[in-house]
């Protein structure tokens, strides 16, 4: 739904955020390395989408039709937390049902494996932020999972990091919209009872700590920013 009120007030949330961010060196960091494993070709140790598919160790959790009917988007290299060189992409799922046609792939090239990842759903859209844990630097994933259905949407943020094919969370944050109660009186869905719910992340780049900013309003359009409820929290980030 387009609730022009609210994407307006998100505008200038998140422009206020990134000033606040700049004054205490906060820095967002898009993906390191962006390759596309779709187009087949290898360059030194990358491997190409071929070689990722024949690499997956849990092919039968794929929901495409068939099982290897699965599209790179785009793949993102990383860091995991022993110090292990691998591969993050965003991936669709062909001919898979409405909620689960998108997601995403760890590919390890060293061991030679890949991993679909328990995350997704009609996302497959990742951040990485770079920070420092006890003096190394490590990658701290922002990913996806969203699904939809009458007119609602449902959707989780998570942050993590990765030890093997295994991903601890971090933080977690809702995305979600619903359109309301639908009013007999008004033949149409009462706005008021509706809510937006968004969250943005951010890190510390020398410092291991996420920002979370959530953000809440009812579901009406043309909305002013005192409609909207804000609530930052800073969040440590701890290993296991």
């Amino acid at each position: 739904m387009n609730h022009l009120g609210w994407y307006s007030f998100i505008r200038t949330t998140k422009t206020n955020i990134t000033k606040n961010a700049t004054m205490i060196k906060l820095k967002m960091i898009l993906p390191l390395v962006i390759l596309s494993l779709g187009l087949g070709t290898a360059y030194g140790s990358t491997p190409t989408g071929q070689e990722a598919l024949s690499w997956l160790i849990n092919s039968k959790e794929s929901p495409a039709s068939p099982a290897t009917a699965i599209k790179f988007v785009q793949a993102s290299k990383i860091t995991l937390l022993d110090g292990e060189e691998a591969y993050l992409s965003g991936v669709e799922f062909e001919d898979a049902p409405r909620n689960s046609w998108a997601g995403y792939i760890l590919i390890r090239p060293k061991i030679r494996q890949s991993k679909i990842l328990p995350y997704g759903g009609q996302s497959n859209s990742y951040r990485i932020h770079n920070t420092y844990y006890k003096d190394n630097p490590i990658n701290v994933i922002e990913i996806n999972s969203a699904s939809s259905g009458q007119g609602n949407i449902d959707g989780v943020k998570y942050m993590v990091v990765f030890k093997g094919f295994q991903a601890q969370e971090l933080a977690m944050g809702d995305v979600s919209s619903t359109t309301g109660e639908y009013i007999d009186e008004l033949n149409d869905t009462d706005c008021k009872t509706g809510d937006n719910i968004q969250t943005f992340f951010n890190v510390m780049p020398y410092d291991p700590i996420i920002i979370k900013t959530h953000l809440t309003s009812n579901a009406c359009e043309n909305l002013a920013p005192k409609d909207f409820k804000t609530k930052t929290d800073l969040i440590p980030i701890i290993i296991r």
